[in-house]
């Protein structure tokens, strides 16, 4: 029994309803290597549970997740444990008096240098039926080392902003994306149908304040994207993707998962996964420096997370289904990318029966996954080139 079986890729998904221009530009073939597992540790005080948002670590290679907590799982705090098995504090709402009584979700989390932990909540008041009612109010806390939540800091975000990522510059910036309803003129709500909404950034000082806001708009039609092997998408195609992605989604309340890295260039690299994913550039105080385009590894291939590794590079994480559905497990796809020129450096494949759900990676090349074993045990998991 494996870890990614047991809890499938349980992250929050919507439809931003924005698609790229799909040119198509040569792309030079990337050999594949096949990753394979080097050791796998059983941790016997840790049970396999479901998951419902990302995997991290710290520089200690510490890791941090959320299992699922009934009935609001993202109200749940975030865990941690060493990889030998120990549990560490975890990073709990209740104990600061702005949550006591108010419905709120982590929505991200990062862990910061210092043994640090920033959240990303979102929180309102409670109605009566145990959910959000009126306006959400968006904060960035930060919890100690250990586990204690120092400051909570309310920014100050704009209406109809729906956070969902963070990321957290070296000097206290904050970066936040998600995406922000759009009702322009003579616009008419519709039963069922949800207003339009576009992925929005926001660049926050460390009081809160906002200091700018970034819009992503489909690049101009003379742009080409990177040649991939489904470049020849129809509207159909992207019709039944979103379909795929509502699928993902628990009762229409997520939003698409997008995600966010600072990379080692002191610029922020945020991962929209449009029909062919785009990576947007931007620099601690939200400005856009540059876009660029990354090809999908195979037909079948989504875009799932991306990394920030050493020396400039980038490491962008691809799933595949085995079959029509994830039921017979998925394939990984990790490309390593160099940040500056945006070019692939490398490409990692890992079949369903190795790996598990990628929580770190180190230099060179030791890959490093949560996975389970029959027992019910979560395992540490250490992948490399073969």
């Amino acid at each position: 029994m494996k870890l990614r079986h047991n809890i499938g890729r349980t992250w929050l998904a919507a439809i931003f309803g924005f698609v790229l221009p799909l040119g198509v530009a040569h792309a030079q073939e990337i050999p594949t290597q096949l990753l394979k597992n080097t050791e796998v540790k059983q941790l016997r005080g840790i049970a396999v549970e479901p998951m419902t948002g990302p995997i991290r670590c710290d520089n200690a290679g510490n890791i941090y997740l959320q299992t699922y907590q009934y009935p609001d799982p993202l109200a749940a705090p975030v865990r941690r444990f060493t990889q030998e098995g120990k549990w560490l504090p975890e990073l709990s709402l209740g104990q600061r008096e702005e949550f006591k009584n108010k419905w709120y979700q982590i929505r991200d989390f990062q862990t910061g240098a210092s043994g640090n932990t920033f959240v990303l909540v979102i929180s309102s008041e409670k109605g009566k039926d145990g959910w959000a009612a009126g306006p959400s109010d968006v904060s960035v806390v930060e919890f100690d080392e250990d586990g204690k939540p120092d400051t909570v800091i309310k920014l100050d975000t704009a209406a109809d902003f729906f956070a969902g990522q963070l990321e957290v510059f070296p000097d206290g910036k904050f970066l936040v994306g998600g995406f922000k309803v759009v009702r322009g003129p003579g616009y008419v709500p519709q039963n069922g149908v949800q207003a339009p909404r576009e992925v929005y950034i926001g660049s926050y000082s460390q009081d809160s304040h906002l200091i700018a806001e970034f819009h992503p708009t489909p690049p101009p039609a003379k742009e080409t994207a990177p040649e991939t092997h489904d470049a020849e998408r129809t509207a159909e195609t992207s019709k039944q993707e979103k379909q795929n992605s509502a699928k993902e989604s628990w009762s229409g309340k997520g939003f698409m998962p997008e995600d966010m890295v600072v990379g080692q260039d002191g610029n922020a690299y945020f991962f929209h996964k449009s029909a062919i994913p785009v990576i947007y550039v931007l620099s601690e105080n939200g400005e856009f420096v540059r876009q660029f385009f990354v090809a999908l590894p195979s037909p079948n291939a989504r875009p799932w997370q991306i990394r920030s590794l050493p020396g400039l590079k980038l490491l962008v994480d691809f799933i595949e289904d085995v079959g029509e559905d994830s039921s017979a497990g998925q394939i990984d796809y990790f490309d390593m990318i160099d940040s500056q020129s945006s070019e692939t450096i490398s490409r990692y494949k890992l079949l369903p029966r190795d790996g598990g759900i990628i929580a770190c990676y180190s230099e060179p090349y030791d890959f490093v996954f949560l996975g389970g074993d029959p027992q019910g045990f979560t395992t540490i998991v250490h992948a490399s080139p073969k």
